[in-house]
């Protein structure tokens, strides 16, 4: 992949993570009648696994509804850092090896 593509797929991941933090944010502003800061904040620790534990869903349709988010979530935002490493670990690769390539053809 040229380095112009894998810097857009870079982009569309971190969108992809960014959309679904906003659909959080709006989905738990109506069901929990959180602020969207707390909305905010809880899908990002939800996503991010961190999880503080200081807001919690508070009915057991909610719970579910924040177990489904959390495993369709973390999924994606795993895949998307995963897929956002690896795009850097390829543009580097590719910069060393260009770099190794020009030294290899000065030598000659």
């Amino acid at each position: 992949m040229t380095q112009e593509k894998l810097t857009k797929s870079g982009s569309v991941a971190a969108m992809i993570v960014l959309s679904w933090i906003i659909i959080g944010t709006i989905l738990f502003h109506a069901i929990e009648n959180w602020t969207y800061a707390q909305s905010f904040y809880y899908s990002v620790t939800t996503l991010t696994t961190v999880g503080y534990g200081d807001f919690t869903p508070t009915t057991d349709t909610n719970r579910v509804i924040a177990a489904l988010y959390m495993l369709i979530g973390v999924t994606i935002t795993l895949g998307a850092f995963g897929y956002i490493g690896s795009s850097y670990i390829a543009q580097r690769e590719a910069r060393v090896e260009k770099r190794a390539q020009e030294r290899v053809n000065f030598k000659k």
